[in-house]
């Protein structure tokens, strides 16, 4: 499968992809490494995530175009909403921006306050550490929670980085795509890698 974009909506993971041998894009809810077809009323060439990622808008080839609500691993028709807005990016840290900014307003998952002054993990000598002097900044960073702790991808080379405390460890290359506390998936080279925090 050509995968295309997963997000997580109460709980569940939900995975968008095109099979090898269709150019209609599917939807599944993945669980443990098992894909569990979402029913549409037809077949759609595109879709995406909408409004809190709880809405998908479907289209098909002849222009049609079809509202669905996720709901519980389902997916339910729904009306256009009155403001379609895209489903939420991953979370991108600009300069002075942290994983909590423009989320809940709460500090940043990325710094501490020691000795009351902000002080960043993810510092110039934790990236050369964690990465055996591979990368001496993080830049254009993503910033992801998943079982209790915080993870960060760098979008190139494609490194992902679980954070513990005054430390940062390398966890693998790739991407994060889509992680909430129960659910993280991962994307490499070459596979999809679900993991379920139970």
């Amino acid at each position: 499968m050509l995968f295309s974009e997963a997000r997580v909506v109460d709980g569940t993971l939900y995975l968008m992809y095109y099979p090898l041998q269709s150019s209609d894009q599917q939807l599944a809810s993945l669980s443990q490494g098992v894909l569990h077809p979402v029913r549409l009323a037809r077949d759609y060439y595109a879709m995406e995530f909408r409004n809190d990622n709880r809405l998908v808008l479907a289209k098909d080839s002849g222009g049609v175009q079809d509202w669905y609500e996720l709901r519980n691993g389902v997916a339910v028709a729904a009306q256009e909403p009155a403001s379609p807005v895209y489903g939420l990016p991953h979370h991108v840290l600009m300069d002075g921006d942290s994983c909590a900014d423009g989320l809940n307003e709460t500090q940043s998952a990325l710094d501490d306050v020691r000795n009351h002054e902000r002080v960043s993990i993810l510092s110039d000598a934790a990236m050369l550490r964690a990465t055996g002097g591979l990368l001496r900044k993080a830049v254009g960073v993503y910033c992801d929670h998943f079982n209790g702790k915080n993870y960060v991808t760098m979008d190139r080379p494609g490194l992902i980085f679980r954070i513990d405390g005054s430390s940062v460890t390398l966890v693998s290359e790739g991407w994060i795509e889509a992680a909430s506390d129960r659910h993280l998936l991962m994307e490499t080279q070459t596979k999809l890698v679900d993991v379920d925090a139970r």
